[in-house]
């Protein structure tokens, strides 16, 4: 079988995204010079494309499993969990937002970007894990968008008019609020969410 036509085979399971760990067992090469020019050639073809050291990219790939995949402690969060959730319009489809305890980073390659923020243990709470992604729930989210608002990160929609709080849990909303020590941001959250409640039918 072909190296183009292996990568083809295993993109589906592997949702597009390959560790350099990944390519060396399926590729099945003992010599690391072989196997490099194997995955220039595969470059080459458009088969693979190196996104970041140790990271490669099929031609169809999944933005949320590639962004865990180059942060395996990092969480989904922001506007791409309220869009998936309809709080928010249409899903970013070239850029996702996520929580980490490191260095706060930012990855761009392929025509997309990966944003990493960093938080505290303290405020890793709502997190849901599934098909090998995790992402906080849609209350955490738009916590975090307004978090980092307040902290100079420019979120995309407006915050006063395009997020629709009618389909989130607001007893959660308020419960997750009692882990910011920040009085500033809890009493800027409360009054956005209050004034919102207020609104609804």
């Amino acid at each position: 079988m072909s190296d183009s036509r292996l990568i083809q085979q295993l993109s589906p399971p592997q949702k597009g995204v390959f560790s350099l760990a990944d390519l060396q067992s399926a590729l099945s090469d003992p010599h690391r010079a072989s196997m490099y020019r194997r995955l220039d050639r595969l470059e080459e073809s458009g088969d693979l494309r190196r996104f970041t050291r140790g990271i490669y990219v099929a031609e169809d790939f999944d933005l949320a499993t590639l962004s865990q995949r180059v942060s395996p402690g990092s969480t989904i969060s922001f506007e791409y969990v309220l869009a998936r959730s309809l709080v928010i319009g249409p899903k970013p489809r070239h850029g996702v937002s996520a929580l980490r305890e490191g260095r706060g980073a930012t990855f761009e390659g392929c025509g997309v970007r990966l944003d990493y923020h960093h938080v505290g243990e303290k405020l890793r709470f709502g997190e849901v894990s599934g098909d090998g992604v995790r992402t906080t729930d849609p209350e955490k989210a738009i916590l975090d968008v307004l978090y980092f608002h307040l902290r100079g990160r420019k979120a995309l929609m407006d915050i006063y008019s395009d997020v629709n709080l009618q389909r989130l849990d607001h007893k959660k909303l308020d419960r997750y609020l009692s882990h910011y020590s920040n009085s500033k941001f809890v009493a800027f959250a409360r009054d956005l969410l209050l004034v919102a409640e207020g609104d609804r039918p």
